[in-house]
């Protein structure tokens, strides 16, 4: 017997097109608790889905914004490093200025990341396996089609057809595929070295000239510069170094394990993320213009209009602790560097004082 569980009526969803309203509908078939979707748009659906919560003395919940306390989360829900582990970001001169002129970082679309590693994002092939068998083991709502209809649970009307368990399964298999797949346009990345020291490796692989720059701060630094009370959450993490044919990620349980996870040839970066899933509300990071999709061919033939990156506001007086001058540098870019940070000195992000320091592998 399928029960109506919960209905939510949201209008803070992004499509490709724009706002979307529709009712979010939580049922139950036996032991098993499914979703799904009823747009404002189909008025007939949508009527019928409201008479059947008032029949079932279901209240309609209006969705509000979410505002969290801490938005920072560990990625597997579990802490990895301790407060005082010291992150690095190393980057050119123009990507300092924007750090410090914005007040805030640049989270990348990790799409945009393949450019350097061609298997950033790509789900590893037994996570794929794992996903499949959960999805033939569980219990589906029965789900009917007919008249122009598609209807989830509940009692069918005449002269519909019960849709067969095998091609519902089928659908879930390919639907779960592709919100995998199709992660990496809807997730936004900033890329942290953790060390105590600095990397040879690092200055010379991601700085785009001699006269570059290393921020330093640490995990708790980076949390706190993230603030509090956001209508967003930022995952963080470290990244897992895999072989994405034959080894499945350490929190395969998580929808965006894959996000965490990259080659070994890239072992050498010891890196921690900070990622933004986009999941279609309209938050501070994402207005009402921004498009969204979870279909990929939708996504592909819209990816001009989908943003690059995403800025994320940060007090910079918590995240600098310090400031690096690459070891190649002219000798004048440090006292220019200080100059730079009294100039873009404000009282909501303090940066005069804070040390810039010579490379120590001068």
């Amino acid at each position: 017997m399928t029960s109506l569980l919960q209905v939510k009526y949201v209008t803070d969803q992004r499509a490709i097109n724009g706002v979307v309203r529709h009712l979010n509908v939580s049922v139950k078939e036996g032991e098993s608790t499914h979703n799904f979707n009823v747009e404002e748009s189909d008025s007939e659906q949508f009527q019928a889905t409201l008479d059947w919560a008032a029949s079932a003395n279901v209240e309609i919940i209006k969705s509000s914004k979410c505002c969290e306390k801490k938005p920072f989360q560990w990625h597997g829900g579990k802490r990895q490093l301790s407060n005082d582990a010291s992150l690095w970001r190393y980057m050119g001169l123009a990507k300092f200025l924007s750090l410090i002129s914005s007040n805030g970082i640049w989270l990348s679309r990790l799409d945009q990341n393949r450019a350097l590693d061609p298997l950033e994002g790509k789900v590893p092939r037994l996570s794929l396996i794992d996903e499949e068998e959960q999805i033939l083991n569980t219990s589906w709502a029965p789900q009917y089609i007919g008249k122009g209809k598609h209807q989830f649970g509940g009692q069918p009307e005449p002269g519909m057809t019960k849709i067969p368990r095998d091609l519902i399964v089928k659908s879930q298999i390919e639907m779960s595929k592709q919100l995998s797949e199709v992660s990496v346009y809807n997730s936004y990345v900033s890329c942290w070295n953790q060390d105590e020291h600095e990397s040879y490796g690092m200055w010379k692989a991601y700085c785009d000239s001699d006269n570059s720059v290393a921020v330093r701060t640490s995990v708790g630094r980076l949390i706190d510069s993230v603030g509090k009370n956001k209508d967003f959450t930022i995952s963080g993490g470290m990244i897992q170094y895999l072989d994405h044919e034959s080894e499945r990620p350490a929190s395969s349980g998580f929808f965006n394990s894959h996000v965490f996870c990259k080659s070994y040839p890239y072992k050498f970066e010891n890196e921690f993320r900070l990622c933004f899933t986009d999941h279609g509300f309209v938050s501070e990071l994402m207005d009402s213009e921004q498009p969204y999709a979870r279909d990929g061919q939708l996504i592909k033939s819209n990816i001009e209009r989908y943003p690059k990156g995403v800025n994320l506001p940060l007090d910079l007086s918590f995240l600098i602790e310090e400031v690096r001058v690459s070891p190649y540098a002219v000798p004048w870019l440090q006292d220019t560097l200080v100059d730079l940070m009294e100039k873009f000195n404000t009282s909501e992000n303090q940066l005069k004082g804070k040390p810039v320091l010579p490379s120590t592998m001068k």
